[in-house]
């Protein structure tokens, strides 16, 4: 009988403590700028949540912002535990929240201002005019104000989602100009090669997406998720992300460094909250 009740309570502090670990699993937030809207963003990054559940046997999941000011608020406060967005997010987390980054697409961006070939235009002719751009603070939005020495001599931005939707509203002329990356310019006119644009503007090279975490995430599960990251496994839940931004396969993550994203907060300095 004394046997009996040992198994007894060894099965139930067995079970119990795996009970316990259970309910006490670790939970990541993944989230990324709100783009996109709902539906897309999901099928954008939730991927990646799948993928990063399924190689730290941790459990991430999405968490789509409903809007811009409650993705800065929720980022500031350090609400999500892992992040991917633009340059510029990912220096002002390095600075001021103990983020690191993780890992980063390759290659480098440029972005470029284009206007219908039909209609002649300047920089500073862009004055008084409409630009299809994403909405402030996209690292797009921030690039074309910056280009502008006072809110007095810049144009108006049309805040429109999607790239190759700024650059449909442009040829309908539902804007003066647009700005987008170089690449998805180059990957829209092979689509539609009847129509003309001019380039009246383009940036110096930028850093390219970065995935940075917060202290939540412990070094060795960082550099776990980093190698996961730029591995081939990866392809899959990222397939998504490189047809938005018109990457080619070579163009996988690497792991990142601090000094990739070192002095670009700057452009956030005048945008609310910052």
């Amino acid at each position: 009988m004394p046997n009996f009740f040992k198994i007894v309570c060894v099965w139930f502090v067995a079970t119990g403590l795996l009970f316990s670990r259970f309910c006490h699993a670790e939970e990541y937030i993944f989230s990324a700028p709100p783009t996109d809207d709902r539906k897309t963003s999901i099928a954008l990054y939730a991927p990646v949540a799948e993928y990063l559940t399924a190689v730290t046997g941790e459990k991430f999941f999405y968490r789509y912002p409903e809007n811009w000011p409650n993705y800065i608020s929720t980022m500031q406060q350090a609400g999500y535990d892992f992040i991917l967005d633009a340059p510029h997010f990912v220096s002002w987390r390095i600075e001021k929240i103990k983020h690191n980054p993780i890992a980063g697409i390759a290659q480098v961006m440029t972005y470029v201002i284009v206007h219908r070939s039909s209609e002649p235009l300047t920089l500073v002719g862009l004055k008084g005019k409409t630009v299809c751009s994403s909405a402030l603070p996209n690292l797009d939005a921030l690039t074309l104000v910056d280009q502008y020495d006072s809110i007095w001599s810049q144009p108006s931005i049309k805040a429109t989602q999607g790239y190759d939707n700024m650059l449909t509203k442009l040829q309908s002329q539902e804007c003066d100009a647009a700005i987008v990356p170089r690449r998805v310019l180059e990957r829209y006119k092979k689509k539609f090669p009847a129509i003309a644009y001019s380039v009246l503007f383009e940036s110096s090279e930028l850093p390219h997406l970065g995935f940075s975490s917060g202290p939540a995430i412990s070094r060795e599960m960082q550099k776990k998720i980093g190698l996961a990251l730029i591995s081939e496994r990866s392809s899959g839940a990222l397939s998504r992300l490189q047809n938005k931004y018109a990457l080619e396969f070579s163009d996988k993550p690497i792991l990142a460094q601090a000094e990739m994203y070192s002095g670009y907060a700057y452009l956030l300095v005048d945008f609310w909250g910052f």
